[in-house]
């Protein structure tokens, strides 16, 4: 399809481009949804406006104006509201500003529109719209739409594409033939040609929203912030016209980074929201951020504090590792049992030496009549030495990170039962408070234990279902996002922490970059209506968005899936992560 558009571009004289929706596209979900966020703003800004969407679409269509441009429609808004005339002015710039927030380009549609230039083409712009031309051109300025001749705009003409606006056009533009561009079958399809003119038609991204399997999400569109987030999905996912869908419905997506932005950010932005509510409940001393899941995490909580100039804890990456929490944490045979019954991949032997930090010299060689906790308690007296050295020297890394006795941390961690939290409080001098984005309780021996501890979890009601069923892939996944580019801690000496050999490729860990970076510049969208998304927070619509992700709704071409492993730092299990 693009080309055979780029062929007839070749073979016209004059283009013609929609505006809104084909070269450019709101990263809202509807149009009207920009009426919301102004009402948000005002009140935030202490203009207290009831049901403004209403009155501005009012003001549009009741106007005494033939197609009204935006200052004619506030000004009807202002005497159908009684507002001062202040307050109609402030209105005006916040829309103003709200839509260059929320527009961007869409890319396959710059890179024709800057063919048709390139051929030396006659360019020009026609769209409905309230916007007068003036303000267009900054809009599309700023976003690096330039070189047309001219842009013809219904308000400016008092004409609209459907009452005269392409014939308008045509008698000051005089061709032998046009071409024109756009996503409306009646406006920019039926009325084009009815004027003369060849159009050829591309669809929005709401159409091909609609078109595709992802449509079942438009059910949980009725909040504002669940409307944004599918909103910034489509302004990626479906931001190229020419995106392929299958006859089942699955968008084909080439570049994986579409899918990190439009399906699995918003799920880590709602968490980090989520995370900064709980610790504005209650005083922390400090977040330990946990490493190594934390490294993301802790960079997208500093970037919402900075950006809210909030008053919050500074934030610490807290180097530790469950080998590490629990090699410094053993005085007892049922703290040695808890360790032993866990899968290692690897020989008894090894696993002495990996879990409780031994030296080969002091394992013995195991003995198959022996179980494995009877084997590991033949080491006891060495684990506890070993334990008490690791302990001393851990200590001290936290009181150079600044942690205080009887202090009150709250302490990140992804997906967990608890067995880095349940270690450290053995140890430590403070008070820990968990925040885990999922928390599966224990039901074993140690499930009393485990259970009693200060954890809270975005993910708590459902965990068990979410680790065993059809999540836990993406929860793999998603753990491979959030690490950090160092290796896991592996134990700690005099001079500093000892880390494991890294086991991903260059390959990888370039993927895991630009994911993380992926996410950060969707998290700088999403908090720029935080105020918004976080009435939302206990809807479904970002679980279902990262549902997507799976075989069943998208058809991934890119070489995301095919470059994603994971090692276990606890069970040495690598595992490749598949879709």
């Amino acid at each position: 399809m693009k080309r055979e558009l780029l062929k007839q571009i070749e073979e016209t004289q004059v283009i013609s481009f929609d505006i809104f929706d084909t070269l450019i596209m709101r990263k809202t979900l509807y149009p009207e949804d920009v009426f919301d966020i102004i009402q948000e703003k005002a009140e935030r800004q202490g203009i207290a406006i009831k049901d403004f969407k209403s009155l501005r679409q009012r003001a549009d269509t009741e106007n005494p104006c033939i197609l009204p441009d935006i200052y004619q429609i506030y000004a009807h808004l202002q005497f159908i509201s009684g507002i001062q005339a202040q307050e109609r002015n402030r209105l005006l710039e916040i829309e103003l500003e709200t839509e260059k927030e929320v527009l961007l380009v869409r890319e396959e549609m710059r890179e024709i529109f800057e063919f048709a230039l390139k051929k030396g083409r006659l360019v020009y712009l026609i769209s409905d719209m309230y916007l007068p031309k003036r303000e267009i051109e900054e809009i599309l300025g700023k976003l690096g739409i330039t070189g047309y001749r001219d842009i013809f705009v219904s308000c400016d003409y008092k004409k609209s594409k459907n009452g005269g606006l392409y014939q308008e056009f045509i008698k000051k533009v005089p061709a032998q033939n046009y071409l024109h561009i756009g996503d409306n079958p009646i406006s920019d399809g039926m009325r084009a040609k009815e004027a003369g003119m060849f159009s050829w038609q591309i669809e929005s991204g709401l159409s091909l929203l609609e078109r595709s399997v992802y449509r079942g999400i438009l059910k949980n569109a009725d909040t504002l912030g669940s409307r944004l987030e599918i909103g910034l999905m489509v302004s990626r996912i479906f931001n190229s016209p020419f995106i392929p869908i299958g006859k089942d419905g699955r968008p084909r997506i080439e570049n994986g980074m579409d899918m990190i932005y439009g399906l699995v950010a918003p799920f880590i932005a709602k968490f980090v929201l989520w995370l900064i509510a709980e610790i504005e409940k209650k005083h922390y001393d400090n977040i330990l951020f946990a490493a190594r899941d934390g490294f993301l995490i802790q960079k997208l909580y500093l970037i919402y504090k900075e950006e809210n100039q909030l008053d919050l804890p500074s934030g610490i990456y807290f180097l530790t590792s469950r080998t590490l929490c629990a090699a410094a944490a053993m005085n007892s045979e049922r703290d040695i049992e808890l360790l032993v019954k866990r899968d290692f991949s690897g020989t008894p032997e090894e696993m002495l030496a990996r879990r409780f930090l031994l030296n080969p010299e002091q394992i013995k060689p195991y003995d198959k009549k022996m179980n494995m906790a009877e084997y590991a308690l033949l080491h006891k007296e060495k684990i506890y030495k070993k334990s008490k050295e690791v302990k001393k020297q851990y200590l001290k890394y936290m009181e150079e990170a600044g942690l205080k006795k009887n202090g009150r941390y709250a302490l990140f961690d992804f997906v967990s039962s608890g067995t880095s939290q349940y270690f450290l409080e053995k140890i430590v001098p403070f008070q820990l408070e968990g925040k885990y984005f999922c928390w599966y309780q224990r039901h074993d021996g140690y499930a009393e234990d485990f259970n009693k501890m200060d954890i809270n979890a975005l993910k708590k009601d459902y965990c068990e279902d979410y680790i065993t069923g059809n999540y836990f892939l993406h929860y793999l996944w998603l753990e491979a996002i959030f690490t950090s580019l160092q290796p896991s801690i592996s134990g700690i000496e005099d001079d500093g922490f000892l880390y494991d050999a890294e086991s991903r490729s260059e390959e990888e860990l370039c993927y895991v970059q630009q994911m993380q970076r992926t996410i950060e510049k969707y998290f700088r969208e999403y908090i720029r209506y935080s105020y918004i998304m976080k009435k939302s927070l206990t809807d479904n619509t970002t679980e279902q968005l990262f549902d997507f992700i799976g075989l069943d709704y998208t058809d991934d071409e890119s070489e995301l899936f095919k470059s994603i492993h994971l090692k276990d730092d606890f069970d040495q299990n690598m595992m490749t992560v598949r879709r």
